[in-house]
């Protein structure tokens, strides 16, 4: 009996709850990770085993989000995988940290950790096999490397190995060459940009630490006007999706996921004790594509010179070419036994036959699909049969005119699918954008908990969520600090404990009729469900929180290929789950206005002035920019709103003023910052007409027919690219620009209305185009910068803003911004209004 079976047994025999594995995550929008979970789901699928993924964040770094780890326990699941979540943690720390899970057993994914046994990929012999390839199939000597986090495991073996390659091919080791990423697209880009400019292309080949850095590098050697793979040759390490749909497609390191995903489960549901450190490895393969200068291993493969022996027999070529399937359909995810059939369909002297190989071609897309597999990837199989069987073919004219045309066939039959699957997974993307602004309209618009409930309930399901079970701890406690002031930091979460019950506001499945009401169940709070689940599933758990206040916990079943969307889901839910509390208390305020209107002001002041200082971005950072933005408050705090919401390629910036001064105001901040956030970071390729269009929309809505209140404000919405265009719409201040070239400033204006004001206003809201030339500088800002007033009565005025921008347009922006708030203060020590600033200048 497995472990499995054991623990089967232990819940209450077949049919009821089975075998639980949960799995510690940082997130799931990365392309490693989403290969790595995918497997494990198709593993657990595979066992009948029930898989929890626990997406918690960096630990220490996400503390709220950590809330997640602390879930696990032998009440929520029997066993326990762990990737890397830490990535400052050393070996010894992490040991600590896993001991708290103690009895589950335990088992690390990529990292070693002592005391624990660990599965992990053997990087040398395909790392070796990939700088090897370098150097004597391309003959580059000049290899510069791409390294990972120093702290982390699999990035140094990778640099150990690059060392003792150089070593053997007796290539001198330049330390200059050893460029040092964070495996991410934009750290590597960063870093090699700064290395072109300082160094220029002095090196013909880079080997990098996995592939979105290898993407990375790409990008910025594109932009140096470096060609690859015609003068330079590009390798990275993993084979995630990115790495088959680059141009030119990237050469790599291909990760067998899934036989890492079987190795992990065999650790922790073994009935073998396993002893402990005990480390088992799979081993990854190279993958040639154009970026190092090859075509694809297949094609190599296939173009290799014969050995020069005598011709296999068609048995024998039959009996190696099934063996190549074999181990093609093993590394896609397909079931193998469709090897024997397929060669045998494509050797048979019949034309009939033909079908029966369509028929198989059509079964095995299938299986691509369901496992992840990009459909186009068949092409390398029927390349690598084709070299399996030519020889033996030359000496078997009898049905070498029919395999050739099958297989001919069958490349054209992968073709069209291949488009199909293209054109399918672009519809996808359009329909799944689609329904997510549709859902973050509906559930960033909802003023209580009850309309919450009923909007994730509606709007869940639309969104492929099949199930979900929506858990809020007791009311919390909101954390205090100065106006102005960052709010204190939270708590790791596992030194906090979890409640023992928390109210289940929603749940929901399909062997459910329905979904309970609010506040009618309470439930364990690590059991995440009212009742226990006896099906098989696969889950995301994930933290609810917002700010410094932990709110509850969120669990949707998994759908392949949804990993970044449910991050997506759990975000915007405990937005909307902080704004119903925001406006339960604007309610309760409401209710006491008669009997405490001092105490009443002062807290909505408070409140607001919380709102005002927390909803403000915390990093402005735009490629091509260099942004500073402050808000100044004044006595009231107004609704001055400022966003920087970057993009790839560019950013979204806003600039607005909601009228009047309190909490409403600071409401309506948040709903049009909530609003203009979602749909800048759903479909950052809008028109800004449109992003003005759903605000005032949505603020209409609420602000018009549900507070009944009369509340509007001045919207200005800004889409830069980094080539320096700006694309814009709606009514706010005049943008200024200090035109490098003259040192003079720009005026240009915003037309249209208010949002919120009027229900429709396409008719006066239109997109406007400018461009910013190396050097400009942007300058935004809020009316207090003009209509402050003196003792005399006197505004500052737009003369003195112009002059000032002017006077100190070539300083860097930080000091253009202060000259400014200076010279204000200066003018008008005491203001009704708040000042929000933002100078940007353009260094492409």
């Amino acid at each position: 009996m497995t472990r499995a079976q054991d623990l089967q047994s232990f819940h209450g025999g077949a049919g009821s709850a089975r075998a639980r594995v949960g799995v510690l995550v940082e997130d799931l929008g990365d392309a490693y990770t989403a290969r790595v979970v995918h497997a494990m789901h198709r593993e657990g699928v595979a066992r009948d085993v029930s898989v929890a993924f626990f997406v918690g964040g960096q630990l220490e770094v996400d503390r709220l989000r950590n809330d997640a780890f602390a879930v696990v326990s032998p009440e929520s699941v029997d066993a326990l995988l762990v990737l890397s979540i830490a990535r400052g943690y050393g070996p010894d720390r992490m040991a600590e940290l896993l001991r708290r899970f103690h009895p589950l057993p335990t088992c690390t994914i990529g990292f070693r950790c002592p005391g624990f046994p660990c599965v992990q990929v053997d990087n040398e012999p395909a790392m070796r096999a990939a700088l090897e390839h370098l150097v004597r199939h391309h003959g580059r000597r000049r290899i510069l490397f791409l390294r990972g986090p120093k702290s982390n495991t699999e990035a140094n073996t990778r640099f150990a190995i690059y060392r003792d390659v150089l070593r053997r091919q007796e290539i001198r080791w330049d330390p200059a060459l050893v460029v040092q990423g964070d495996f991410d697209e934009h750290s590597a880009e960063r870093a090699m940009t700064d290395y072109v400019r300082t160094r220029g292309t002095d090196f013909d080949a880079v080997m990098a630490g996995n592939d979105s850095m290898a993407l990375g590098a790409l990008r910025a050697l594109e932009r140096a006007g470096a060609r690859v793979p015609e003068s330079l040759s590009l390798i990275g390490f993993d084979d995630v999706e990115v790495a088959w749909s680059a141009s030119p497609p990237l050469s790599t390191v291909r990760q067998p996921f899934g036989e890492l995903a079987r190795a992990a489960f065999d650790v922790v549901l073994s009935e073998h004790a396993v002893s402990a450190s005990e480390l088992h490895t799979v081993t990854g393969e190279l993958v040639l594509r154009r970026s190092c200068g090859c075509v694809s291993t297949a094609i190599e493969r296939a173009g290799a010179a014969p050995s020069g022996g005598p011709a296999p027999s068609l048995e024998e070529a039959a009996r190696e070419a099934v063996a190549v399937a074999e181990q093609w359909l093993v590394r896609a995810g397909a079931m193998p036994h469709h090897a024997g059939e397929l060669v045998a369909a494509l050797l048979h002297p019949s034309a009939e036959r033909r079908n029966t190989v369509f028929s198989l071609l059509e079964r095995i897309v299938a299986d691509l699909t369901r496992g992840g597999t990009p459909v186009r990837n068949l092409q390398e199989l029927l390349t690598e049969l084709s070299a399996s069987l030519r020889p033996a073919l030359a000496n078997a004219p009898e049905v070498r005119d029919n395999a050739e045309l099958a297989l001919h066939q069958a490349r054209i039959l992968c073709a069209e699918a291949a488009e199909r699957e293209a054109a399918s997974r672009a519809q996808e993307v359009q329909t799944q954008a689609d329904a997510l602004i549709t859902a973050a309209r509906a559930l960033l618009t909802t003023f209580d908990v009850e309309a919450l409930r009923r909007a994730v309930r509606s709007e869940l399901p639309r969104l492929g969520v099949p199930a979900c079970s929506l858990l809020l701890y007791d009311e919390p406690e909101a954390s205090s600090s100065p106006r102005g002031s960052s709010p204190p930091e939270p708590p790791w979460a596992l030194e906090v404990p979890l409640p023992e019950l928390s109210r289940c506001l929603l749940a929901y499945e399909p062997t459910l009729a329905g979904s309970l009401t609010p506040g009618d169940e309470w439930v364990p709070t690590r059991r995440l469900w009212p009742s226990p689940r006896t099906a098989r599933t696969t889950q995301t758990v994930h933290a609810l929180c917002f700010d410094a206040e932990r709110l509850g916990l969120l669990a949707l079943d998994y759908v392949p290929g949804h990993g970044a969307l449910h991050q997506a889901v759990a975000e915007m839910v405990s937005a909307a789950l902080q704004g119903a509390r925001l406006a339960q208390r604007l309610a309760e305020e409401a209710a006491l206005r008669e009997r405490v209107e001092r105490q009443r002001l002062e807290q909505e002041l408070e409140i607001a002035a919380r709102i005002q200082s927390s909803i403000l971005p915390r990093d402005v950072s735009v490629e091509g920019l260099e942004v500073v933005a402050t808000m100044e408050p004044a006595a009231e705090v107004g609704g001055d709103y400022y966003d920087v919401l970057p993009f790839e390629g560019g950013a979204w910036i806003g600039i607005g003023d909601v009228a009047g001064h309190g909490l409403r105001p600071g409401i309506v901040m948040v709903m049009l910052q909530s609003v203009v956030a979602a749909v800048a970071a759903l479909a950052p390729q809008t028109r800004p007409r449109d992003l003005i269009h759903v605000v005032n929309q949505v603020l209409y809505d609420n602000v018009r027919r549900r507070l009944e209140q009369n509340e509007h404000a001045t919207l200005s919405v800004i889409r830069y690219r980094k080539d320096g265009s700006l694309s814009f719409a709606g009514a706010h201040e005049d943008l200024i620009i200090w035109r490098a070239a003259t040192g003079k400033c720009e005026l240009i204006p915003t037309d249209g209305t208010w949002v919120a004001a009027t229900q429709d206003i396409d008719a006066v809201t239109h997109d406007h185009e400018a461009r910013l030339t190396p050097g400009d500088v942007l300058v935004l800002y809020t009316d207090g910068a003009l209509e402050s007033q003196n003792a005399e009565g006197e505004r500052f005025g737009m003369e003195r803003l112009l002059a000032l921008v002017e006077r100190a347009g070539e300083r860097p922006v930080a000091e253009i911004r202060d000259q400014v708030l200076s010279a204000l203060r200066d003018f008008a020590p005491v203001r009704d209004d708040d000042v929000a600033l933002l100078v940007a200048r353009y260094r492409p």
